[in-house]
C-alpha cells in the first residue's frame, strides 16, 4: 500500500497551475510540495536506496547465473 498512498498524496498536493517546468517534449513535469516530499518519505523511508538495491542484487544475480550457465555449458561440451 505504500506506492498507492503515495500516489494519492502526491496527487492531492500537487500544486496546480503551469509553472514553466517542461521536460523539453513539450510536457509538463508535475511539481510536488516539500510537504508532499517529506510525507512520502515519512511513509517509506529509504524508498530510494531500497530500489537502488533490489536493483544492484538483481544485477548481480543475473550476471552470476549467466557465468555459471557458461561454465556448465563448457563442462557439459567437454571443453
Amino acid at each position: 500500500t505504500g506506492a498507492s498512498s503515495f500516489s494519492v498524496v502526491a496527487r492531492a498536493s500537487m500544486r496546480s497551475g503551469d509553472d514553466g517546468d517542461d521536460d523539453g517534449a513539450g510536457r509538463s513535469k508535475p511539481s510536488y510540495s516539500n510537504e508532499t516530499k517529506l510525507r512520502s518519505e515519512a511513509q517509506a523511508p529509504f524508498r530510494v536506496a531500497r530500489q537502488f538495491l533490489y536493483g544492484a542484487c538483481g544485477a548481480s544475480a543475473t550476471i552470476g547465473t549467466g557465468i555459471a550457465t557458461v561454465q556448465l555449458l563448457t563442462k557439459l561440451a567437454g571443453a
